[in-house]
């Protein structure tokens, strides 16, 4: 089609169960292609998804592309432990930048909100045990000065 398309980025942040064996590389590429498949798929599937208060047709949005790094830490105030304790398996915080293609009359926001609903089944699409944290970075300080 003609009409121009925009771009909107999202992060998804994870902490991943995997074999201690597996190498961090394998991890972030498996990790790459199953949010592909799975927004590429929820986009593609012509179920209305998203309550659609916005009137977005999901139809035109695809995945331009998804970075996913790891992280040596976990993000503050968040633990990133294997729950099954059996020492086969190594937890990993990871961070996935994903960056869609969109009509460029509808707002970053609203690919957001619909990035935010996916969320769920984005965690369930990837091939390792996950624990989705938050869709952007979950961190904030409040401080109060009391004189």
């Amino acid at each position: 089609s003609d009409i121009p398309r925009s771009t909107t980025s999202a992060i998804y942040t994870f902490c991943l169960e995997h074999g201690t064996l597996t190498p961090i590389s394998k991890i972030l590429r498996d990790t790459n292609n199953d949010i592909t498949t799975t927004l590429d798929g929820l986009f593609q599937d012509n179920i209305q998804d998203v309550a659609n208060n916005w009137n977005v047709d999901e139809n035109h949005l695809r995945v331009y592309d998804v970075s996913t790094v790891w992280l040596p830490d976990a993000p503050d105030n968040l633990e990133c432990d294997c729950l099954g304790g059996d020492q086969i398996s190594a937890c990993s915080a990871v961070e996935s930048t994903v960056l869609i293609s969109h009509h460029e009359e509808i707002e970053s926001d609203k690919i957001r909100y619909i990035l935010l609903l996916f969320a769920p089944r984005v965690t369930d699409g990837l091939k390792y045990t996950a624990n989705y944290w938050g869709f952007v970075n979950l961190q904030t300080n409040r401080e109060v000065t009391l004189n």
